[in-house]
């Protein structure tokens, strides 16, 4: 759930494709808005959606800011482009930091609607548009 709106971020509506892209929804407990964090090793790991069984992934290992995240079919413990460094950000939120670019995970402009874009974006701290929270789910 993102800080800023209290939002999963999933796949958008519920694809299973690759390059599907990734925005906030509001929380409907739909499994493409479910991820499970695989260890990739040296302290990374890879987000896999529920739903597709495919990563967060990075577009071409990108470097730029407001890139949008998508999914994408995983190999092994996937390539750089997609696997992410987890850390505590603040009072029980995340930050999830790509791998290639070294950016945060960001839901672009802090907006808090419906379909807003899941970007990378350089990391700032006490940017809540970068914090998200871990919420286990069964």
């Amino acid at each position: 759930m993102s800080r800023t709106a209290g939002k999963p971020f999933g796949i958008s509506g519920g694809s299973t494709a690759d390059a599907a892209k990734v925005v906030q929804w509001t929380d409907d407990d739909d499994y493409d808005q479910q991820w499970t964090l695989v260890d990739a090793g040296s302290g990374y790991f890879n987000l896999i959606n529920r739903n597709s069984g495919k990563a967060l992934d990075n577009p071409s290992g990108s470097t730029a800011d407001g890139t949008q995240m998508q999914q994408y079919t995983i190999t092994g413990t996937g390539n750089a482009n997609q696997q992410w460094q987890v850390t505590a950000a603040s009072s029980g939120y995340y930050r999830i930091v790509n791998r290639t670019s070294g950016k945060s995970l960001d839901v672009k402009d802090g907006t808090v609607t419906d379909d807003t874009v899941i970007q990378q974006y350089t990391t700032t701290s006490g940017n809540t548009n970068q914090e998200f929270q871990l919420v286990p789910v069964s």
